[in-house]
């Protein structure tokens, strides 16, 4: 299975019209690259789940809404990169308390 899996690109695809659920249970995961999605939904909070993620690229992704407050839950994250997205409102104060 995928459960091993640490490091996910699925950039530049057109995921419609979510990301799977299933996301959520790449536990092991340390990169998710999804830059230059058309993904039209706005991010997941199963995103929270993914407590091995060290690297999240969001760069020039068409993710609707704000980033999840779940994200404050990626203990490992050391890299978040938003440029050129659609993500709208401020980001998420759970960011701050972040120490990866």
């Amino acid at each position: 299975g995928l459960s091993h899996l640490e490091s996910l690109v699925l950039s530049s695809n057109t995921i419609r019209p979510e990301l799977p659920s299933e996301l959520a249970l790449l536990s092991r995961l340390r990169v998710l690259d999804l830059g230059s999605n058309g993904v039209l939904q706005p991010l997941p909070t199963q995103l929270g789940n993914l407590t091995s993620l060290k690297k999240l690229i969001l760069s020039s992704s068409a993710f609707s809404g704000t980033l999840p407050t779940e994200i404050g839950r990626l203990s490992a994250l050391r890299a978040i990169f938003i440029p050129h997205s659609s993500l709208t409102g401020t980001l998420p104060t759970e960011l701050g308390l972040l120490t990866g």
